[in-house]
């Protein structure tokens, strides 16, 4: 930054506008200009501009480079005497001038798309000869020396016209321009000291005008301007002459705008009054001089609407007058006579209707005026100008109605129309009130104080401009009175009148607009509604029908009625009696209420079409017509369960199933999942059922029953009608996450509980699929209370083996009923008529060997089954047969085990059980044997080919004791291995039951026991094999799990459980599970293996569906599709809230910029993240406390001010989740200082309010942005030279380090307004001998004009000096001068005066002439007059020649030579003596007849142009002796012979173009010079030698004569510089054509043109060619005809030329040619040949 010392300064400067500066007359000489000429010129190619400013041009003949892209020219201070561009400039819209030597507008006719014209200071004397500009939009021509508005065309779109400093003093022919805006007048005698110059502008200019020498119209001006008379603007356009100064009019001395009422009409009175004095006046002119002489015409009649006037018409005539508008009789003169309808633009439209002098006034007259126009037609047919007279404007009629009629039907429903039938002016804005009646009432509204009765009380249903009214059921039994209050568009107001309707009658009901609202979606409710229309509704009908895909015809499903309004009222009412208040009131409760049909869509209505059918009802009982929409298809549902709950008992052994109710289409492949948990799921509170469901609620026991895990299922009505609210909220308790749980079935319908199940939780998945595959939200269910075990019981009870000595019986027993405990058996014997005894040592022993003592006895084993805490069962028992001994059999060959029987070994022991470490034993008590396995068997469930899902059950006999902690093993083999190798597996220990999955595919499966006793002696170990080998099933999996947190922006990873590890192909899909609230199907969202969860899926559960499959191509056996596993998480969490990717926008800091942070939010729904800025210096940025807070800066975009310039902006965001929750604040640094704005300055404005007055102290005012400012401009003081000029003043913004910035410019709307004119002093000065003189010094006020000047003799009265003093009169006398100041536009101030200077000395004589008379020899045009005078005691005088008529002189010194403009007047000569200082006495003298006009003659004859063919040639005369008249022009042509002849088609030509038939022929034009009175002179021009062969072409490169081949092909013969080229078919070419050609020239179709000349001619190549037919044009002069043709294909020559006569067919010859310019000089000594003779 600078120091204050040095800060530079703000740039300002001050001047006045340069065209306000220049000035038109008495300006210095300047100095002469250096002429130049255009050359070359290449416009701008990107603005399409040329500036060609100061260049000192006289041409502009080098704008025809590109001249069609030339949009803007700029030619100001040249020397142009013309504007005459080479070629026209078609695109042309600005064209600048000013200041060059232009006299005439006629060149704007080369510019078509003109719109901007600039012709200032230039010597424009008028508007003659300017054509009509479509496209000008602005015209100035300032500073020239225009006197009139003549001859300016209409200019359709002109909307600024400047004409100041000019000559005008009138607005005479002022010219119609409806668009224009602005009007610049001052300068103009015209504008000086006439107040009524803007009204009559603002009557000529039409309603746009919006400015008049910069003073804005106002729009009082322009209304009150508008109740003059219109006929004011044609007479101003007629060129009316100002009121003098002394002319009693009162409007004269006042402008227009400032009158009041009274003087407004005193004023429009008196300019009536002046125009019709004008118009009377101006028509007496017109027909001055003609047989009917006019007395007086007018328009007589009252001037308002509806009212017949006449014209009249007076003439002076010696012949007699037919009556006006009479058809004549013989040698009557008619007045014809014609009515115009003038409009406000001055435009005259003729009225052909009307013929006759009456005129009725009408409509379309009202704020017009009418021209009555009367043409004198003798009897010999001769019309006599036509005379007017113009009416004052025409008044509307006071506005009155003549007629009203109601149109339309008295019924609901109907629109009816009040037709008024409305006279007086132009309607404004009438009033039509629409009034509600009761029958019976016979007037209109009540009058004011009166109280009608209740029924009778009329109510105001309408008011308003609308003559339309329509019936509603307010209506009803009512009657229509409508009323017509007639307006004006003025205002003023008429009568009122009425007309009234009879009762209106309801309308037959009627149903509209039937629709159906809801989803056509199954399980949804639809609600038919429709318009009634028809008085109140009833019970109308509601019918429903649905329609199949193979159904024709609907069928009715559903049928309702609508509620009665008469039963529902209280008390009910009677249709007979219902008022208009009733039924209305009836109507509003049907609004409030609107009667409907509802249906739920069921299963059986997926794919069908709805029909929905409206029958209306009236409340009278009227039926209308049914009227229906049909709807659909529709759309099956997504799949979901509702009222899933279980069945059966909680309890082992008892078969639990499920129930639920499915919508959503037919359902396909539900997944039905029995889980197992071990503690009971947290529920949440029970909502009510929906509405619509509330039949197919279930039991009350089955809700004890089970107990659902989701949430409830409200309505779909209140799902959609009430917002979910977010997680976290307190009406939205936080999801609390499923315990884990165990499969226990898949795709079953039913569970059996077992043992493993007592005291868990039993519940069912289920997974709704629709029959097209789309799964819809998993629901769960689970039982209320844990698995109870069964009651303890044996189930079956039987003993096997056989009953013999020896044998081993064995006790098989079922148990059931939870886990077993200490149960008791026993066995008891029985012989033939004993009692049952106890066998000792038995209890306990569930197998028994008889002996010999028990044979012939019978076994009893009774059992009592006892739960493990403690409940005892029924005890159950079984008798054996009679105990025989064995047969006799070998010893080698007795069994040591029953042939039959096994039992169902207990479950055995865990492995872990310290007992499986003991080795077998064999038992010694009672025959009893070892541990031991007997009829080891492996049965395979389904019976078929062992594969995945196969269920193996082993089964054994254990014996040896009781049985203890057995070991039972499942192993799998390779199938080409073989059991107990290295290649073994263990699958499975502990249990006799074993389900193979796909790992064992291709496995052989082996089941090993080794029997443990009780006591822990083990006996041999057993093995059965799986008979075959199981086979493979393809990949499968066993489980889906879902691992990571189930929160927003958290990862979810989707990990599948296989059964085997064979190459498979796995697909995911992740699912968003919507509330059950929201009744929405699930969303799919992603199918890869991880899933981050989004802000959407908050208050919603992921779901993920995980499915494999082999892999194309693979080996892997091809399995039966399975169905996908599913795995949920929790409700989704919203995350913390969180700020990322915090950065600034823009990078580039500015001041006035914006600055705003940009950021991705993250946890939940974002609340009001707050933000914080701060600003610090660069140097201190790592200091905290250093950073200050930006004032009023809390949102994410700031502005940047000058506060920041030159620090850091820091932004701290510390995001906020919706429900208040704030996470960490992060922050972001601008990584370079805010930089200060470009200076600029706005608001800028003059410290003194307009206008500006000349002394005043001027400075303007500004606001400043762009860092700090440098310093303030400074004041001017205004001063004489600003005065009637405008002031701009441009300021430049520095800032202070030096930058500027966009200087910015202000100039006054208006001239600096001058002040009184004042002068200083006044001085009297003579030099030597001559006369004194007036020395004004220190004048202000403005430009000075003219001062005047009074003398004073002392003692006597001030008079005017018109000569120099001092006169003969002063001698001896003391004379001083009093000067009075005026400024230049004529204000004056107050008058000076001089000292009195010394006596003039008496001795001198007095100056006099003593005679004088004019000399002249004719006295006619052209003479020199001469002043012959002997002159007494002076010097030589002077002379001054002028008019008799007072004008200004003519000339001056004692000669003067008569010219045209003197014809017919008479001179006057007036010679003041003067001697030295002083003036004698004047003489004066006058010529004794006007001047003569001189014999016509033409002083000055020559021809113009090169006597060359094609060359046009013109002449250039000079005529004196009086007005020219109709001069003649001939133009004539000499062969050989030297006989001069006319030229045909030539006369009165001024121009003749050179042709073939003038080569060797002379040409001249001879001119009869013709006066205006018929006198006439004869004179001829030498003639022009004849046309040089040598130069036949005219113009370079165009064509002299055109060829055409008989095919069509056009081809041209050009000849250029010697050379002779063909052209066909758009190219030069020198090949050969085979076509016949022809010549064509142009014959001269007038005076100097060329009409078609050709002869089509037939020939081979070399021969000569023979004419089709005589040829009626010439080529030559004498009448010969030259055809020539072109060589057809075989010549090698360019060109062959043949010719010949034509019509006679001899002199024919061929000339061959092999160069272009031999060709030529043939054709060319051909064509100059002499003619051969004709026969």
């Amino acid at each position: 930054m600078h120091p204050p010392s040095t800060k530079p300064s703000s740039r300002l400067s001050m001047r006045l506008d340069p065209k306000i500066k220049e000035k038109f007359a008495n300006s210095p000489a300047t100095p002469a200009k250096q002429a130049k000429k255009l050359e070359y010129v290449q416009p701008d190619p990107k603005l399409g501009r040329v500036v060609l400013n100061g260049l000192n041009l006289t041409t502009v003949d080098g704008l025809s480079n590109n001249p069609q892209k030339i949009e803007f020219l700029y030619i100001r201070d040249n020397l142009l005497p013309d504007f005459l561009p080479p070629t026209p400039l078609l695109n042309l819209k600005t064209l600048d001038l000013g200041n060059n030597n232009i006299t005439r507008l006629d060149f704007l006719r080369y510019l078509p798309q003109i719109t901007t014209l600039y012709v200032n200071a230039n010597h424009l004397e008028g508007f003659e000869g300017m054509p009509a500009c479509e496209s000008l939009e602005h015209l100035s021509v300032s500073e020239n020396r225009i006197r009139s508005f003549r001859g300016m065309p209409a200019l359709p779109r002109l909307k600024v016209l400047c004409c100041r400093n000019n000559l005008i003093e009138t607005l005479e022919a002022f010219p119609q321009c409806p668009l224009l805006e602005s009007v610049r007048l001052s300068g103009n005698p015209c504008a000086l000291g006439n107040p009524l110059v803007r009204s009559e502008l603002i009557l000529l200019a039409s309603d746009t005008l919006i400015r008049i020498d910069g003073v804005v119209v106002e729009a009082d001006e322009g209304q009150l301007c508008q109740r003059f008379p219109m006929k004011w603007a044609s007479c101003v356009r007629l060129g009316m002459p100002h009121p003098c100064e002394g002319e009693p009019i009162d409007y004269a001395a006042h402008p227009v705008r400032f009158f009041c009422e009274e003087e407004t009409k005193r004023a429009i009175a008196a300019v009536g009054a002046r125009c019709d004095a004008f118009l009377q006046e101006h028509q007496r002119r017109v027909s001055e001089g003609t047989p009917c002489k006019l007395r007086d015409i007018a328009v007589a009649g009252r001037l308002v609407e509806g009212e017949v006037v006449r014209g009249e018409a007076l003439f002076e005539s010696d012949l007699p007058l037919a009556p006006l508008g009479a058809a004549p009789e013989a040698g009557q003169v008619q007045q014809r006579c014609r009515w115009y309808r003038v409009d406000r633009d001055d435009v005259a439209h003729p009225v052909e209707e009307v013929a006759g002098p009456e005129y009725p006034l009408g409509l379309a007259d009202v704020d017009h005026s009418l021209r009555f126009e009367v043409t004198c037609v003798l009897p010999d047919g001769t019309c006599c100008p036509p005379v007017f007279a113009l009416s004052s404007n025409i008044l509307p009629a006071p506005p009155r109605c003549l007629a009203l009629d109601l149109a339309g039907e008295a019924r609901e429903g109907t629109v009816i129309t009040a037709v008024a039938s409305y006279v007086g002016g132009a309607q404004g804005p009438s009033v039509y009130r629409w009034w509600r009646l009761a029958p019976q009432s016979t007037e209109a509204p009540a009058p004011e104080g009166a109280q009608p009765a209740e029924g009778d009380l009329p109510v105001l249903a309408q008011e308003g401009p609308a003559p339309t009214y329509a019936l509603t059921l307010a209506d009803v039994r009512q009657s229509i009175q409508v009323e017509f209050v007639p307006v004006r568009a003025d205002g003023a107001t008429g009568d009122v009148l009425a007309q009234r309707t009879p009762p209106i009658e309801p309308a037959p009901p009627v149903g509209r607009e039937a629709r159906v609202v809801g989803d056509l979606v199954e399980a949804t409710t639809l609600r038919g509604q429709a318009t009634y229309f028809g008085g109140v509704e009833g019970p109308s009908c509601f019918r429903w029908l649905r329609r199949g895909p193979q159904q024709p015809d609907f069928v009715e499903v559903a049928t309702s009625r609508a509620p009665d309004p008469l039963q529902l009222a209280q008390p009910p009412m009677l249709a007979e009696s219902l008022t208009t208040a009733q039924l209305c009131q009836l109507a509003a409760h049907n609004q409030q209420e609107p009667p409907h049909g509802t249906y739920l869509l069921s299963r059986d209505d997926v794919h069908a079409t709805i029909r929905f059918e409206y029958t209306p009802v009236s409340v009278l009982g009227a039926r209308g017509a049914p009227i229906s929409v049909d709807v659909g298809p529709i759309e099956p549902g997504a799949p979901v369960v509702r009222s899933l709950a279980l069945v059966g008992r909680a309890e082992q052994s008892q078969v639990m199933g499920f129930e639920c109710d499915y919508f959503g289409g037919r359902e396909g492949p539900s997944g039905v999942e029995w889980v197992r948990y071990d503690q009971l799921p947290a529920a949440p509170a029970p909502a009510p059922a929906p509405e619509e469901l509330r039949d197919r609620d279930r039991e009350s026991d089955r809700e004890s029953l089970s107990v659902s895990i989701d949430e409830p299922l409200p309505s779909a009505r209140s799902a959609r009608s009430r917002p979910r609210p977010p997680a976290g909220h307190p009406e939205q308790p936080e999801p609390t996450p499923e315990p884990p749980y165990q499969l226990l079935a898949k795709d079953c319908k039913n569970y059996t509980p077992t043992l493993g199940d007592v005291g868990k939780y039993i519940g069912v998945r289920y997974t709704p699929v629709r029959e097209d595959g789309l799964a819809g939200r998993m629901v769960s269910v689970v039982s209320a209370l844990p698995i109870a075990p069964a009651p303890p019981q044996f189930t079956s009870v039987q003993l096997e083996g056989a009953c013999l000595e020896g044998s081993v019986l064995v006790a098989k027993v079922a148990y059931e009923g939870g886990a077993e405990g200490p149960s008791t058996c026993s066995w008891a014997l029985q012989g033939p008529g004993e009692a049952w005894e106890p066998l000792p040592l038995s209890d306990g022993l569930r197998y028994y060997a008889p002996s010999s003592l028990e044979c012939g006895r019978r076994l009893r084993f009774s059992c009592t089954p006892v739960r493990a805490d403690g409940v005892v069962g029924q005890p159950r028992q079984v008798i054996s047969d009679i105990v025989r001994p064995p047969p006799q059999i070998s010893p080698t060959n007795q069994p040591a085990f029953p042939a039959r029987g096994g039992l169902i070994a207990p479950l055995p022991r865990p492995p872990t059980d310290p007992l499986a470490a003991v080795p077998p034993a064999r038992c010694t008590c009672g025959g009893a044997v070892g541990p031991c396995v007997h009829e080891l068997t492996l049965t395979v469930d389904p019976p078929e080919e062992p594969k995945e899902g196969t269920a193996l059950q082993a089964t054994y006999i254990y014996l040896g004791g009781h049985e203890g902690p057995s070991l039972l093993h499942w192993c799998a083999v390779p199938a080409e291995a073989e059991f107990g190798s290295p290649q073994e597996r263990l699958l499975a220990e502990g249990s006799p039951r074993y389900t193979l999955t796909a790992a064992e595919g291709g496995c052989r499966i082996c089941f090993r026991v080794t029997p443990v006793r009780d006591d822990g002696a083990k006996g041999e170990p057993q093995q059965a094999a799986m008979p075959g080998i199981c086979s493979h099933s393809g990949p499968s999996l066993k489980a889906v799990r879902i691992e990571g947190q189930a929160a927003e922006g958290e990862t979810l990873t989707c990990v599948p459980e296989l059964n085997n590890q064979l190459p498979h192909v796995t697909t995911i899909r992740w699912y968003r599970d919507y509330p059950a609230d929201q009744n929405l199907p699930p969303a799919l969202l992603a199918e890869t293996p991880e899933y981050r969860c989004l802000l959407e899926d908050v208050g919603c559960a992921v779901r993920v569906e995980c499915s494999v499959a082999p892999p194309e191509g693979s080996d892997t056996p091809k399995a039966a599709p399975r169905p996908p596993c599913y795995a949920s998480s929790c409700i989704v969490a919203p995350g913390a809230p969180v700020a990322r990717d915090v950065a600034l926008e823009p990078a580039q800091l500015a001041e006035e910029g914006p600055l705003e942070v940009r950021y991705r939010y993250g946890g939940g729904r974002e609340g009001p993240t707050a933000f914080e800025w701060l600003r610090c210096e660069p140097a201190r940025a790592e200091d905290e406390a250093a950073w200050e807070r930006i004032p009023g800066a809390d949102g994410p975009r700031i502005q940047l001010g000058l506060a920041e310039v030159g620090r850091l902006v820091r932004c701290r965001v510390t995001p906020v989740r919706a429900d208040g929750a704030r996470g960490a604040p992060q922050t972001v640094t601008s990584q370079a200082p805010v930089g200060g704005a470009v200076p600029t300055v706005s608001g800028l404005c003059f410290t003194v309010p307009e206008p500006l007055a000349e002394e005043a102290q001027v400075g303007v005012r500004f606001a400043y942005r762009g860092a700090s400012r440098a310093s303030a401009p400074s004041e001017v003081r205004l001063g004489a030279e600003e005065a009637g000029g405008f002031l701009r003043v441009t300021v430049t913004p520095v800032r202070d380090d030096g930058l500027a910035g966009t200087p910015a410019a202000l100039q006054t709307e208006r001239p600096v307004t001058a002040g009184a004119p004042t002068l200083a002093r006044v001085e009297l000065v003579r030099e030597g001998a001559g006369p004194l003189t007036v020395r004004p010094v220190g004048y202000r006020g403005g430009k000075p004009g003219e001062h005047i000047v009074l003398w004073e003799r002392r003692g006597a009265a001030l008079t005017s000096a018109d000569a120099p003093v001092p006169q003969s009169t002063d001698l001896g006398c003391s004379l001083r001068a009093q000067v009075t100041p005026v400024r230049s536009d004529g204000a004056r101030g107050e008058p000076l005066a001089t000292e009195w200077c010394a006596p003039i000395p008496s001795t001198a004589d007095v100056p006099r002439v003593g005679s004088l008379r004019i000399v002249s020899a004719n006295n006619r045009e052209g003479d020199e007059l001469t002043a012959d005078f002997a002159p007494a005691n002076c010097t030589p005088p002077a002379a001054s020649f002028r008019l008799p008529d007072g004008a200004a002189p003519v000339g001056t010194g004692p000669r003067y030579a008569a010219g045209l403009a003197d014809i017919g007047h008479a001179i006057r000569v007036r010679v003041l003596p003067r001697d030295g200082a002083f003036a004698g006495i004047p003489a004066e003298a006058e010529t004794a007849a006007p001047i003569a006009p001189a014999p016509p003659r033409l002083t000055e004859l020559r021809l113009v142009g090169a006597p060359t063919l094609g060359t046009a040639l013109t002449f250039a005369k000079t005529y004196a002796g009086g007005t020219e008249g109709a001069s003649t022009v001939e133009w004539e042509r000499a062969g050989p012979t030297g006989q001069w002849a006319p030229i045909p088609g030539a006369s009165g030509a001024a121009r003749y173009l050179l042709t073939a038939d003038d080569l060797r022929a002379r040409v001249r034009v001879t001119v009869t010079a013709v006066r205006n009175d018929g006198a006439r002179a004869a004179r001829a021009a030498p003639s022009c030698p004849p046309p040089d062969p040598g130069q036949l072409q005219g113009a370079l490169g165009q064509p002299f004569g055109q060829l055409q081949t008989e095919a069509g092909e056009p081809a041209v013969v050009e000849f250029a510089k010697k050379n002779v080229a063909l052209q066909l078919a758009g190219k030069k070419s020198k090949a050969d054509y085979s076509d016949t050609l022809r010549v064509e020239l142009d014959r001269p179709a007038g005076p100097g043109r060329m009409g078609p000349a050709c002869a089509p001619l037939h020939a081979r190549p070399g021969e000569a060619p023979v004419p089709r037919q005589p040829h009626p044009g010439h080529l030559r002069p004498g009448g010969s005809h030259q055809h020539r043709r072109l060589p057809g294909p075989g010549t090698r020559d360019p060109f062959s030329w043949a010719a010949g006569l034509a019509g006679c067919g001899q002199g024919v010859k061929a000339k061959q040619h092999k160069n272009f310019e031999a060709a030529q000089q043939a054709l060319l000594a051909d064509m100059m040949a002499p003619p051969a003779p004709t026969r």
